[in-house]
């Protein structure tokens, strides 16, 4: 069996069509888009912020890797007719034991490989979770969560070790966020500062006592259990040559931001206090159905929703592009109803 589905892809910055593929209907699930969120990653493709070279070998493509959607069809009969589901982006070519599912080679929604800028997505049933009972703005902002999650479960049981653990986190945008939000429900007892530096942006952050618009001085130096860096960047190496200064000895830095910048810092500083550094990138299956189980916090599941600076209803091309615009004066998340 086989259907035509409609496929919105970006051909070259600014510009979207809308061409056709054929779906196979067998040993998948078919799934209408309902609510999909802007991502930089998007926006870095739309406004043709990557090498030539990367935009001629991944374009044309269909963006977005931030939706939920509803169940239309199931092959596998693992869902109902009118689930509401989150779509994981990630879909590595096998699965292990021995690493995450997002360092295995695979493909990315929106990345090299058709997002959810379709009518219809055809999907293995195990690249969805069901959630008909979240909120579906909340819910919406599980993939920017999911990320977040991703690098706190790397030191999550280290943590759990510790009576009081002092975490800093530096940066305010929406990863910093959901890192923050993320430890107050997974460890009650962490003690969070965050550093930022825009106002407005930190007034966000309502579940965050210890909130400063300044970059840590020499006070806040051997203070730290955890530094958490949700920058990226051209300034990430500046960022990691202060973490190293804010942690206790065999403290650990987790990088979450992207840069392309080469590392430059003193090795020494790094090796006298024996400090770990973490990179994490993406996330998996695992993460997204950790995140929905906190969203059952009724707490948790409001509090996610101020990622979101503004919906925007999209009936056409000419909305998307639009919404792709006022995405760049918003500080956080811009939402798509999706309605094409």
């Amino acid at each position: 069996m086989r259907m035509i589905n409609k496929v919105y892809q970006l051909i070259e910055p600014f510009q979207f069509i809308e061409t056709y593929r054929d779906i196979k209907l067998n040993d998948k699930v078919i799934v209408r888009p309902k609510l999909l969120a802007i991502c930089k990653a998007d926006q870095r493709y739309f406004l043709g912020n990557r090498d030539q070279e990367i935009l001629n070998k991944k374009l044309p493509m269909a963006l977005i890797h931030e939706a939920i959607g509803e169940v239309v069809f199931d092959s596998s009969n693992k869902f109902k007719i009118g689930d509401q589901v989150i779509m994981v982006p990630n879909t590595p070519d096998y699965l292990c034991n021995d690493f995450a599912e997002n360092y295995v080679q695979g493909k990315f929604r929106g990345s090299g490989f058709d997002g959810f800028m379709q009518e219809f997505i055809d999907m293995d049933s195990n690249r969805l979770i069901k959630a008909n009972d979240i909120d579906r703005e909340s819910l919406v902002m599980c993939e920017t969560l999911s990320v977040a999650h991703h690098g706190i479960n790397a030191i999550l049981e280290k943590a759990q070790k510790i009576k009081k653990p002092k975490v800093a986190i530096i940066g305010d945008g929406p990863i910093a966020f959901s890192t923050s939000l993320i430890i107050k429900f997974l460890l009650p007892d962490a003690e969070i500062s965050l550093f930022g530096k825009h106002d407005s942006k930190l007034k966000r952050f309502q579940h965050i006592e210890n909130k400063f618009n300044t970059k840590p001085t020499d006070k806040d130096n051997n203070n730290y259990n955890f530094v958490f860096e949700c920058v990226g960047g051209s300034q990430q190496n500046n960022i990691v040559i202060e973490a190293i200064k804010l942690l206790i000895p065999e403290g650990t830095i987790i990088l979450l931001g992207i840069s392309d910048s080469d590392f430059n810092f003193k090795y020494r500083d790094l090796l006298e206090k024996g400090i770990t550094i973490i990179g994490r990138s993406r996330s998996g299956y695992d993460d997204f159905k950790a995140i929905i189980n906190l969203m059952k916090n009724k707490e948790f599941s409001e509090l996610s929703k101020n990622l979101i600076d503004e919906i925007i209803v999209t009936e056409s091309l000419k909305d998307v592009s639009e919404a792709f615009s006022k995405d760049l004066k918003n500080e956080f998340k811009t939402v798509i109803e999706w309605k094409i």
